[in-house]
C-alpha cells in the first residue's frame, strides 16, 4: 500500500517563479495537504536513436522509445495497470 503522502507536490518549488504572484494568497504546506493523488506513473523509458546515412540527402534519423512500468490508481496499491 502506498503512503498516502507519498510522493505528493512541493509547491514551494514555484516561490520566485512567474506563477508565485497567482499563489501568494495561499497557504503552499496547507494547500499541499488538501490534494489527494487520483495516479501514480512508474514508468521506465528506454530510447535509441535510429540512424540511416544517406550521403546524397543528409542523414535520416528517428528516435524509438520503449516505455515499461504501471499506473497506479490513487493511494490503493491493488489498483495497477502495466
Amino acid at each position: 500500500m502506498l503512503d498516502k503522502h507519498e510522493l505528493m507536490p512541493d509547491l514551494t518549488i514555484y516561490q520566485g517563479t512567474p506563477i508565485a504572484p497567482a499563489l501568494a494568497v495561499f497557504n503552499l504546506k496547507k494547500l499541499a495537504q488538501q490534494l489527494n493523488r487520483q495516479y501514480v506513473t512508474d514508468v521506465r523509458r528506454t530510447t535509441r536513436l535510429l540512424v540511416e546515412e544517406d550521403s546524397e540527402q543528409g542523414d535520416n534519423m528517428i528516435e524509438m522509445a520503449y516505455d515499461y512500468g504501471e499506473i497506479i490508481h490513487g493511494n490503493d496499491d491493488n489498483h495497477r495497470e502495466a
